[in-house]
């Protein structure tokens, strides 16, 4: 059985993690160690690794469980890392995939919902499969639950989220939703449990954050993590007025996420400094960022610099 004094992740900031490749197209692990110790040093207190971000239908089973392994190690004590890694159609696959994550050391092994039954299928058979799935892996394996947007987007009903949460198994959910009053009902399912929503939508972020929400998963994450962080620093010393100023900022930066994504990502990280050899991805292997998306991501990166000058002239945390 689960260690029920283990059983919570931490609030507070998860990026949605890319995967760097080398210019042969593998994948970077020195670069992978390079961003896990950046998101260490923005104030994130953990990372989804293999999920959509991260291209997780183009990485091999093998890759999976090289590029996850390496983030846990990599990653200091105090930051949790969760992963997603199963994108098989076959059923017993995906058990045998979430086994794999879970044997990496991960704090929480992500069910995406999509994955469970195709669009045309019920609420109901979902949670069924959902169900199945968790009686099927073992009881010492934290779990949590992803919204994915890839293939298609699956909601999680009401339902389901109580079967969630009534289990004990659940601690983790990325919430993609992006209303408020979903999320509301939703904190409202959880609470009391050890289940706790992280959602992925920047432009409700803060308010989400007074409502009682964990904190942020979501793609921005791999450009400016320590903004999110900075608001719920200046959220928990009532600072109020502050955090919402900060929080206009992050809700315009993340039109950003629209433009060619992941490999925008990629080049904003390349511009900060980090090792990135390639913004090739596997997601869009026959596109190259066009000469108007870098011309963007240059000046938001020189925006963004000017802007933390103003409202994050110091770090308010201490780097995990």
């Amino acid at each position: 059985m689960m260690n029920e004094s283990h059983l919570v992740v931490n609030d507070g900031i998860y990026p949605a993690m890319i995967t760097p490749y080398r210019p042969d197209r593998s994948i970077d692990l020195e670069a992978v160690r390079e961003l896990v110790n950046w998101y260490g040093q923005m104030g994130c207190n953990g990372i989804f690794a293999a999920c959509t971000s991260s291209e997780v239908s183009f990485l091999s089973l093998a890759e999976r469980e090289k590029l996850v392994r390496t983030v846990v190690e990599t990653a200091p004590p105090q930051m949790d890392v969760v992963a997603c890694g199963h994108v098989a159609d076959d059923f017993d696959e995906q058990i045998q995939e979430l086994k794999v994550m879970a044997a990496c050391g991960v704090k929480a092994v992500v069910i995406q919902l999509n994955r469970l039954v195709s669009p045309s299928e019920s609420d109901d058979l979902l949670c069924k499969r959902l169900e199945q799935l968790v009686a099927r892996l073992p009881d010492d394996i934290y779990l949590g639950i992803y919204e994915s947007p890839v293939p298609y987007k699956r909601f999680a009903t009401d339902e389901l989220l109580r079967f969630c949460v009534e289990s004990g198994r659940f601690i983790f959910m990325k919430d993609t939703s992006c209303r408020i009053s979903v999320m509301k009902r939703r904190l409202e399912i959880m609470k009391g449990s050890p289940m706790k929503l992280f959602n992925a939508n920047s432009a409700t972020f803060y308010e989400s954050i007074a409502l009682g929400a964990a904190g942020f998963c979501g793609v921005m994450g791999n450009f400016h993590p320590h903004w999110y962080r900075a608001i719920l620093d200046l959220h928990g010393r009532g600072r109020f007025k502050e955090a919402m100023h900060l929080q206009d900022l992050v809700g315009i930066a993340s039109v950003a996420q629209n433009q060619q994504y992941p490999m925008n990502a990629k080049y904003y990280l390349k511009l900060l400094g980090l090792p990135i050899q390639s913004c090739f991805c596997r997601n869009r292997e026959h596109e190259a960022l066009d000469e108007s998306t870098i011309k963007e991501i240059e000046s938001g990166q020189r925006v963004s610099q000017y802007l933390e000058s103003l409202y994050i002239p110091e770090k308010q945390w201490a780097a995990v």
